[in-house]
């Protein structure tokens, strides 16, 4: 008995704890990938956020967005690679300056824009967005934000990256690759004389370099969005348009534009409110579906466009209730229909909750749903997993470890929010828990060793 009580048994004792707590985030993300459906924030004690989720073709997510926790100084572009159960392959944080505090809230989505993910053909990932701000250096781009195009292999190693812009704010919203294994990246300039701003699209080829860039828009803010090639060539882009005064709302704005960015044909939607289009995908039949919002007095709801291939609307819907509803992103469901996903002021237990909608191909709400708790919460991407699950990506203060967290969920269609988990939180929470056990020990054999040294005196 005298034998379990000495320091070395202790010590022994103790390690052993300390091993089993440490595993704990380890065991129960092995107990929920033995379900399809799960939800992970990812993030440590400070801001971080995703804006965007794609398949991999190797299986499982990508997601990418910005990281405060993980950083190399303030805020970096955060890529972060997960399985089909959600569980962490790696993350990586890519930047290297200062971010101006004030330009990442959801709110200003529309003036700071947010990365977009897809995969590749040759394998590795494609991302757009904007270089970190801060007047005066010159590590990416220019003194301040400009778009951003990032290549990294299957591992996150950077392969090679891009900035295009000027003497004025510059911002990547979306990228998509082309079918000859180049890239089309849209997004918004400030430079050039363009004070309020113009739509921007540049095409690189494979390897990065510029083939062409192009401008659209009038003397006031013009952005897009979201973009797709179409099936007869060329490609469509969604965004917005001021086209009378800055003050006035804004209109949703879809452009038709052949292979070397040549506008075919452009045409705005909306009413007398603020209308913007988030996200765009080409239906098979032919046409459009757009997911963004349209203000109806006060309020916001969340919107869907049909047009027909030429642009003509066929028919739309909203969603929502009295206060503000977004929607962000849309997807063509493979069980027939569409799903939008954003986030919803009117509904919820809390300020801003994630809110998912399925629509019939003609529109007609087939079932909502509320994923969060009592603070802030944003969905901004969604995919269809390999079994037709949905996969949904943005942010929560609900949940996590930190002041935001990249929140990832993966339900059925029209499914419960299933149980939260904080995979990175977990694992920074558990770490400073070995630490400490650690300081303990050393601190408990010290005093030992300085006790039994006294008493042989």
């Amino acid at each position: 008995m005298s034998r379990l009580c000495t320091p070395s048994a202790t010590l022994l004792l103790i390690l052993l704890f300390s091993l089993f707590a440490v595993g704990q985030p380890a065991i129960f993300a092995s107990v929920e990938a033995s379900t399809t459906s799960w939800s992970y924030a990812y993030g440590g004690v400070d801001y971080d956020n995703g804006y965007s989720v794609a398949t991999c073709s190797a299986g499982g997510f990508i997601t990418a967005g910005y990281t405060q926790s993980f950083s190399q100084s303030y805020i970096d572009l955060w890529v972060v690679r997960i399985t089909e159960a959600g569980q962490v392959l790696w993350h990586q944080s890519y930047g290297g300056q200062e971010w101006d505090e004030d330009t990442w809230s959801p709110w200003t989505q529309g003036a700071t824009g947010w990365f977009s993910i897809i995969q590749c053909q040759a394998g590795g990932f494609a991302i757009t967005g904007q270089t970190p701000y801060e007047p005066g250096l010159w590590d990416y781009g220019g003194p301040r934000n400009d778009l951003w195009l990032v290549r990294l292999d299957e591992t996150g190693t950077m392969l090679w990256n891009q900035t295009y812009g000027g003497i004025g704010e510059d911002w990547g919203n979306g990228v998509i690759e082309c079918s000859d294994g180049g890239f089309l990246a849209a997004g918004m300039t400030r430079s050039f004389d363009f004070h309020e701003g113009e739509l921007l699209l540049i095409r690189y080829d494979q390897n990065g370099q510029e083939m062409w860039h192009r401008y659209y828009g009038g003397p006031h803010k013009d952005s897009a969005y979201s973009l797709v090639e179409c099936q007869e060539g060329g490609f469509a882009v969604v965004g917005y348009t001021k086209q009378s005064t800055q003050a006035e709302p804004a209109d949703c704005w879809l452009l038709r534009v052949d292979q070397d960015g040549a506008m075919l044909w452009n045409r705005t939607y909306g009413g007398l409110g603020d209308d913007q289009g988030f996200s765009i995908v080409e239906c098979e039949e032919g046409g459009f579906a757009i997911a963004g919002y349209t203000e109806i007095g006060d309020d916001r709801q969340m919107w869907i466009l049909r047009t027909d291939a030429s642009g003509t609307p066929l028919w739309e819907n909203t969603f929502g209730g009295p206060d503000v509803d977004q929607g962000h992103a849309i997807i063509k469901y493979s069980a027939g229909g569409f799903v939008l996903a954003g986030f919803s002021l009117s509904n919820g237990p809390g300020t801003a909750d994630v809110f998912v909608v399925g629509v019939s191909e003609s529109g007609e709400l087939q079932w909502s749903r509320i994923y969060g708790g009592p603070q802030d919460d944003f969905a901004f991407s969604l995919v269809e997993s390999s079994n037709a699950e949905l996969v949904i990506a943005g942010s929560t203060k609900s949940y996590g470890a930190g002041d935001a967290d990249l929140w990832v969920i993966r339900v059925p269609p029209n499914s419960p929010q299933p149980t939260m988990y904080n995979v990175l939180g977990q694992l920074l929470a558990s770490a400073a828990i070995l630490a400490t056990i650690i300081v303990l020990v050393i601190a408990f054999a010290l005093v030992y060793r300085k006790k039994k040294y006294a008493a042989s005196l």
